[in-house]
């Protein structure tokens, strides 16, 4: 509609009024990754548009990270379910080929393309390898490390290593010494473990990542048996989204993403217990009737 700001200067990425990038990226990843699970693992042709539709809104975005993972769930879709690979190969091809044929004749689409090949070649081309596919990430780290070993002089260093500095604290110390403070009053590192080890500490971080890697083994052993498969690969998106790009933990949208994720999975494992036990007990209630 042309209403709003663009999400990156020079009018690439999507416009609108809400500027929550990556918020709105994971949000729409799940989405994408639900599609074509009803797609391909289901077999449901009929959910096959509304993948495309997707595809096509992650890659207006315009972010390094929506078009890897775009890519890569498709690729993996078409290949890891072990039924109809011949059937979702054909209907895999079919999406493709009118994905190309949208970006190719449709004119807003190929400039939008177009914005987003020429800002990534700029950065690519001003940026060593990691910093580029970090966005400058690796940067912002440094200045953290920078800040996290001044506060280990202080006396109270190990209790702020072990229980951190608060959120807003060293957030806003970290924007003015990386110089974002005239633009923002904190800003975060953008990777969620440094993000939560700064904040709140080695025991608060240790406790975060052993419930959430508990619960991950729990979904792991759940997927061998039931339909807890989807969990698993949102769960896996959300993971890696959060530990290399951030923003998972510390937003609302894409926490209560995971929240629904982790919800989901636990549903999953009770179905799944809950079907053995009644699998386990039947044969004892035929060898009773029988008895009677």
């Amino acid at each position: 509609m042309g209403i709003g700001v663009s999400s990156y200067s020079g009018g690439q990425g999507f416009k609108s009024v809400f500027l929550s990038l990556n918020s709105i990226n994971i949000a729409m990843l799940l989405l994408y990754a639900f599609c074509l699970e009803k797609c391909f693992a289901e077999r449901k042709a009929a959910w096959a548009p509304v993948a495309l539709l997707n595809a096509v809104s992650l890659f207006m975005l315009g972010t390094k990270s929506s078009i890897v993972f775009v890519l890569v769930l498709f690729l993996f879709y078409l290949i890891a379910p072990k039924r109809n690979r011949t059937r979702n190969f054909i209907l895999g091809l079919l999406i493709s080929a009118v994905f190309y044929f949208l970006f190719l004749q449709v004119d807003y689409l190929q400039a939008l393309l177009a914005s987003v090949s020429e800002r990534q070649a700029y950065l690519f081309e001003n940026r060593n390898f990691i910093d580029y596919l970090t966005s400058g990430r690796t940067w912002m780290l440094g200045h953290a490390i920078t800040l996290l070993s001044s506060d280990m002089a202080d006396p109270l260093g190990v209790f702020q290593l072990l229980f951190g500095n608060g959120y807003y604290c060293f957030h806003n110390v970290l924007s003015e010494i990386s110089g974002y403070l005239s633009t923002s009053i904190v800003r975060p590192i953008e990777f969620d473990w440094a993000d939560l080890f700064v904040s709140y500490g080695f025991i608060m971080t240790f406790f975060v990542y052993g419930f959430l890697l508990t619960w991950l083994m729990k979904i792991v052993q759940s997927s061998k048996r039931s339909q807890a498969g989807f969990y698993l690969i949102a769960f896996g998106v959300l993971f890696v989204f959060s530990c290399l790009g951030g923003h998972v933990m510390f937003e609302s949208i894409s926490s209560t993403f995971l929240g629904l994720v982790l919800a989901g999975g636990v549903l999953s494992i009770r179905d799944n217990s809950k079907a053995r036990q009644k699998i386990a007990g039947a044969p004892s209630c035929r060898v009773e009737a029988k008895a009677n």
